[in-house]
C-alpha cells in the first residue's frame, strides 16, 4: 500500500513537471496530455505535497520516511525500496510546488496575458492546439 501510494505519487508530480516545463517552455500546457489528466495530477501534487507539509506540522519536522519508520510501522518494516520510494515522492512534490512558482514567475516576466488561475493565454493555447 505504501509502495503503490508513493509511486502514485511520483507519476503526479513528474506529470506535473511535464505540464510546468511546458508552460515555461511554449507558454502552454503539453499539447498531447488532457486537460483532465493535468488536472488530476496537480490535485495529486496537492495532497501529497500537503500530507508532507501535514506530517511535518505535526510530527515537529520528521519528514514522511522518519515519520512512517520510526512512529507508524516501526523499524524495520518497510522494505528500504519502498522507503526510497516515499522519499523520492516526497521530494519530486515539493519540486512541483516550486516548479508551479517558477512556471507563474517566468510567465509574469514573459509578460503573458494570463486568464483567471491557470497561468496561461487559454485563447492562444486553444489556437495552436486546433492548428
Amino acid at each position: 500500500l505504501v509502495s503503490g501510494l508513493a509511486e502514485i505519487s511520483i507519476g503526479f508530480a513528474l506529470g506535473v513537471l511535464w505540464s510546468e516545463y511546458a508552460v515555461i517552455t511554449t507558454g502552454c500546457g503539453p499539447l498531447n496530455f488532457s486537460d483532465i489528466l493535468e488536472r488530476i495530477c496537480y490535485q495529486g501534487v496537492i495532497l501529497s505535497a500537503g500530507a508532507s507539509l501535514f506530517t511535518r506540522i505535526v510530527t515537529g519536522g520528521k519528514d514522511l520516511t522518519t515519520f512512517i519508520t520510526e512512529d507508524y510501522f516501526g523499524e524495520g518494516m518497510l522494505a528500504e525500496a519502498t522507503l526510497v520510494q516515499v522519499r523520492a515522492a516526497e521530494w519530486l512534490s515539493i519540486l512541483a510546488v516550486v516548479g508551479a512558482f517558477a512556471a507563474l514567475a517566468v510567465q509574469i516576466l514573459n509578460g503573458e496575458q494570463m486568464d483567471g488561475l491557470s497561468g496561461i493565454d487559454v485563447e492562444m493555447c486553444r489556437a495552436v492546439r486546433d492548428l
